[in-house]
């Protein structure tokens, strides 16, 4: 019996003397750089569910997953806050090049958004889809958003509705104001989106049919927004002229041998009332083709114009010229325009937003301050940057050791004016 009660006194000091496990994950004597640009600090962060429950000193604590974070900075989640990736969050959801930038937050809508669309509209993006191809079951921004929620996405998401997509909705690719009837068939659309939990109304006004909006338009539509508490954001005017207007009528117009003369002319001696880019690039070396519709001009991928043009032995504006009849698109590209040192300069300016993902949220990233680094170029891009050790999205980690986990835990960000349950978690 003495026995007996001896081992039951020493199990009873084990458990006493063994913390319980506290917190889902624990994160120790990681670097905190808390989001405010103050001095970073050495702590442990305690996440319980999805939220960060504890920042401080919590060496006497546990958890169901430790980390030691010890060399490493931590920080909230990073927001992208001009997302492309509309699109490629359909094809695949791990968002895998920027999770593994520490990425947890995807803002799209820039100009325009996936939604709200008509039929003609669902069939225009169907027509110009390139290598990701996928069906379009949805007619509201919302509905496109729960979509993406539902299908599994690794970052949140989040949007603006785009005034351009409204436009389009209404009166097509016409350069002319809406009527007094369209513009308040724009106006119930964009209430609509911010009810769905849009972020605000974005523009892009250097891009057709965006740069047919008027200033009082745009005022309109900011007003409406505004009911809701929402902001907005644009791609600032170009005040030159536009030559053509419109993709098809491009294509159609270059087959004609005087227009191509005037438009060859342009490219070559503009007088700096349009926004020439073959010019601003300096010559056809900086010019990158980079993606293409038409599956039998794919192979020129990651060519410069003037490899392309030397190819077919024309000059750069008659292969420019041609390409674009040949795919039926303004062909995707890259001109390298930009001064590494400007944007250097750039990132340092108080204004400038980089995205932090701010907030009680357990968006978080861990990474090696001195190993991080991209290794994608444009001749090369299909290559992951590293330095990112582990990425944790609503609590849940998405990346661990490097690797993605497959995990799929983004949810809809909703803006201000989301009407359906106010007190849900995730309402900006």
């Amino acid at each position: 019996m003495k026995t007996i009660r001896t081992i039951f006194l020493l199990l009873v000091i084990f458990w006493g003397c063994s913390a319980p496990e506290k917190y889902d994950v624990l994160i120790k004597n990681g670097q905190i750089f808390d989001g405010s640009g103050l001095t970073p600090f050495i702590a442990d962060i305690g996440i319980n569910a999805d939220t960060i429950a504890k920042i401080g000193s919590l060496k006497s604590e546990r958890g169901r997953l430790e980390i030691d974070a010890k060399g490493l900075a931590v920080a909230p989640g990073f927001i992208n806050m001009l997302s492309g990736a509309n699109e490629s969050l359909i094809a695949d959801g791990r968002s895998q090049s920027d999770i593994r930038q520490g990425v947890t937050l995807e803002v799209l809508g820039e100009g325009e958004s996936m939604g709200p669309l008509n039929n003609k509209m669902k069939k225009e993006l169907i027509r110009q889809q390139t290598d990701i191809k996928y069906d379009i079951n949805w007619k509201s921004l919302g509905e496109y958003l729960d979509f993406l929620e539902k299908k599994g996405v690794s970052p949140n998401i989040a949007s603006f509705v785009g005034a351009a997509t409204l436009r389009i909705y209404t009166i097509g690719y016409e350069d002319r104001s809406p009527t007094e009837i369209e513009l308040d068939s724009m106006k119930l659309m964009l209430r609509q989106a911010m009810e769905e939990g849009a972020l605000g109304i974005s523009s892009a006004l250097i891009y057709v049919p965006g740069s047919f909006a008027k200033t009082d338009e745009l005022i309109a539509l900011c007003k409406e927004a505004a009911k809701y508490d929402g902001i907005y954001i644009s791609h600032i005017r170009n005040e030159g002229n536009r030559l053509l207007e419109s993709i098809d009528e491009w294509a159609k117009r270059l087959q004609n041998p005087l227009i191509r003369e005037k438009v060859r002319q342009e490219m070559r001696n503009s007088a700096g009332d349009w926004e020439n880019y073959l010019k601003s690039a300096g010559s056809a070396e900086n010019v990158l083709l980079v993606g293409f519709k038409n599956d039998t001009l794919k192979y020129l991928t990651g060519k410069t114009l003037a490899e392309v043009a030397k190819m077919r032995k024309k000059s750069p504006e008659e292969t420019a010229m041609d390409l674009v009849i040949q795919d039926g698109s303004r062909v995707e590209t890259v001109y390298f325009l930009m001064s590494e040192d400007n944007v250097k300069k750039q990132i340092t300016l108080p204004w400038i937003s980089l995205g932090s993902d701010e907030g009680s949220y357990a968006d978080l990233a861990i990474f090696d301050p001195v190993r991080i680094q991209d290794h994608a170029t444009f001749e090369k891009p299909q290559q992951y940057s590293t330095g990112m050790v582990d990425v944790f999205v609503n609590g849940i980690q998405v990346l661990k050791d490097g690797e993605h986990t497959g995990a799929l835990p983004g949810r809809v960000i909703r803006g201000p004016g989301w009407k359906f349950n106010k007190t849900k978690i995730n309402v900006l």
